[in-house]
């Protein structure tokens, strides 16, 4: 047998200096999306990349109006399938580090069914922003 275990965190800090990744020690969320493992650390930054900077930022808090919902579902819907999907598992990340969000994670869930089951991307988001709107 041969026993597979996460790494820990300083083994994941070493192995990524020697790679030229330190960069991604910084990302909180990418580092908690790994679960110990390097490599799933490096993906989680590839896709974190195809996401602009400012649609990151809009997406870490609900949307405070319909209009802004509906907005970041227009922004959110014209990323790949793969990268929505992704998406989710980030933002589900950030939400349960802060308490009092099971309304958002449950949405976000319910996203992720939705988007599997191949329902059109810009209405799941709709739906999902919507609902979360604080």
């Amino acid at each position: 047998m041969i026993p597979f275990v996460r790494l820990s965190q300083e083994a994941i800090a070493q192995i990524l200096q020697r790679n030229g990744q330190a960069e991604l020690l910084q990302l909180p969320s990418v580092m908690a999306l790994a679960q110990g493992s390097v490599s799933s650390a490096i993906e989680a930054h590839q896709q974190l990349q195809l996401i602009s900077a400012e649609l990151r930022e809009e997406l870490l808090q609900p949307p405070r109006s319909p209009r802004q919902a509906l907005e970041l579902a227009r922004q959110v819907a014209q990323l790949e399938l793969e990268t929505q999907l992704w998406l989710i598992d980030y933002l589900q990340q950030h939400y349960w580090q802060q308490t009092g969000r099971s309304k958002l994670l449950q949405a976000l869930e319910t996203a992720r069914r939705s988007l599997q089951a191949f329902a059109q991307a810009r209405l799941v988001w709709e739906v999902t922003f919507l609902a979360i709107t604080a």
